[in-house]
């Protein structure tokens, strides 16, 4: 089934500086600084209602940069996966579109990221994954 960005709300001002979405114990925090047109898509039961997906889609317009955000507590091969379909899902929409993934557990399991799910997607996403523990913050002009 396909989905429409075009006529989802934006979760965030269209030049906001700094954007941040929390669950689940977990934070992410997009950077702003150079005031870029961004929208901020709540993903999981708004956009997609049913079958695996991320919680939100953060789009930075002008350098053309999607990053695809899981907040999690501490599966990390799920939430790979809800990256996985998240992408294929509205990937029609993202064609000329950079993509990263962000990952961000409340708690980590070492062990969980040697397994061959995640190693795959970081090689099919050529290493645009980052997983860290608790929150991820970076500057989204300068992926």
């Amino acid at each position: 089934m396909p989905f429409s960005l075009s006529k989802s709300r934006s979760h965030c001002q269209a030049r906001q500086s700094r954007i941040s979405c929390k669950e689940n114990k977990s934070t992410y925090v997009g950077n702003n600084p150079t005031g870029c047109k961004v929208k901020l898509y709540h993903i999981d039961g708004e956009i997609i209602t049913e079958g695996l997906r991320c919680d939100y889609l953060l789009l930075e317009e002008e350098h053309l940069n999607a990053i695809f955000i899981e907040l999690k507590g501490t599966q990390l091969e799920h939430a790979i996966r809800q990256l996985e379909n998240t992408d294929k899902a509205i990937e029609g929409e993202l064609r000329n579109y950079a993509k990263f993934y962000r990952v961000v557990l409340s708690g980590y399991r070492g062990p969980e990221a040697d397994k061959i799910v995640v190693k795959k997607f970081k090689r099919t996403c050529h290493n645009r994954l980052i997983i860290k523990e608790r929150i991820i913050e970076e500057c989204i002009n300068t992926l």
